[in-house]
């Protein structure tokens, strides 16, 4: 069902689907409570499998996420042919979001910058807590600005929710368990 479920939603997974069942007595018959998370590659045993996950109850916080190779191209490539919106030293100025833990770079370019977890993002993002298009970061002249998509959990910059807001070099994106770091280089 979990698998099939991943299929209808075009998600995508990194390593093979694990279920846990626990009698949670407090719920009423008939009632799920469902808890999901990434499972840490860095936790490998001897024999290269993974270890087990730790239990759901008391949701420990997640491992920090691997990096994920670009998509399309190299690393700020979006594949919509709009090049990025310059390059420091030629007196323009770059667009980036930094991924934060990873450090992965991601140059933004004029228009739209869909994050989120599904394959149509153009940031792709393997978190749990991201929804399939959660965020969009729109680069129009000089100006960035974030805009929440209807997310599930909400976007947070600097700690604060908000739907829509420029951005300033430094600002932190949190979106479910990763957090953005936006970058303005060059001028």
């Amino acid at each position: 069902m979990v698998s099939e479920h991943i299929d209808d939603e075009g998600y995508s997974i990194f390593d093979a689907v694990r279920v846990h069942l626990e009698l949670d007595s407090d719920l009423p018959t008939g009632v799920f409570e469902v808890s999901s998370e990434v499972a840490d590659p860095a936790a490998h045993d001897a024999r290269g499998s993974l270890s087990p996950a730790p239990p759901a109850p008391g949701h420990p916080p997640l491992p920090p996420l691997p990096p994920l190779p670009p998509l399309r191209g190299h690393v700020g490539d979006t594949g919509r042919g709009a090049p990025p919106a310059g390059r420091p030293g030629r007196g323009l100025v770059t667009h980036a979001l930094v991924v934060d833990g990873p450090g992965t770079r991601h140059e933004l370019s004029t228009g739209r910058n869909v994050i989120g977890r599904g394959t149509e993002a153009d940031i792709r993002l393997p978190d749990t807590g991201v929804s399939r298009k959660h965020v969009d970061v729109v680069l129009d002249g000089d100006v960035a600005t974030v805009e929440d998509l209807g997310s599930t959990n909400g976007t947070l910059v600097n700690g604060r929710r908000v739907t829509r807001q420029p951005l300033s070099d430094g600002d932190v994106i949190r979106i479910g368990h990763s957090v953005l770091v936006y970058r303005r280089d060059g001028a």
